[in-house]
């Protein structure tokens, strides 16, 4: 467990950045926690998807030592402008989409920014994984078997589901939908 829980990069507030877009600020503190918890799960996906679901790293490595698609991953995200998925590259593709730097990101916001960087190459010209994106800028939420179909028969894919289900507390028109659906007989079974 604790293997596990070590291999996961965990991205959280920092200070002393450069500064983020075309602001001054030098921290994502206070904003920026769904850009790093998007981050977070994009790293995941990236080391999933060059290490494999199993792979944990050893104790005690080094950076050098680290396999190099870890390292890799890693550079990724270096709280940098020039990286790819920096908070600074993040907090610019967010701009593109009406959200300045310094403003909280909602989870549609910061997918969708993903979503424009990895169409940029940000996860690397090697990467062969795709990037399927619903949100809510979407007609009506739902997600279309043959599109999604060619997409993993393509290879390998990151599906991300941007879902907020309230601001301080859960929404109540969200609570009906969480009710598991009454069970009915399967008619195959019959």
């Amino acid at each position: 467990m604790k293997r596990d829980v070590r291999s996961r990069i965990c991205f959280t507030y920092r200070n002393n950045l450069r500064p983020i877009g075309n602001t001054q600020l030098t921290t994502d503190t206070g904003w920026g926690c769904m850009l790093r918890s998007g981050q977070m799960i994009i790293a995941q996906a990236l080391l999933t998807h060059y290490l494999g679901r199993d792979w944990r790293l050893p104790k005690h490595t080094g950076y050098r030592d680290m396999p190099p698609e870890y390292r890799r991953v890693l550079e990724l995200f270096a709280d940098h402008p020039r990286a790819p998925l920096s908070v600074h590259a993040i907090a610019t593709a967010g701009e593109e989409v009406g959200k300045r730097a310094g403003q909280w990101l909602g989870p549609n916001t910061v997918c969708s920014a993903f979503k424009k960087l990895h169409e940029r190459g940000g996860f690397g010209a090697e990467c062969t994984l795709q990037l399927m994106l619903y949100d809510s800028h979407d007609s009506d939420n739902t997600i279309y078997l043959a599109p999604a179909r060619r997409k993993l028969e393509a290879g390998p894919c990151l599906l991300l589901l941007p879902v907020r289900l309230g601001l301080h507390s859960i929404d109540a028109s969200y609570v009906p939908k969480a009710r598991p659906a009454p069970r009915r007989p399967c008619p195959a079974l019959l």
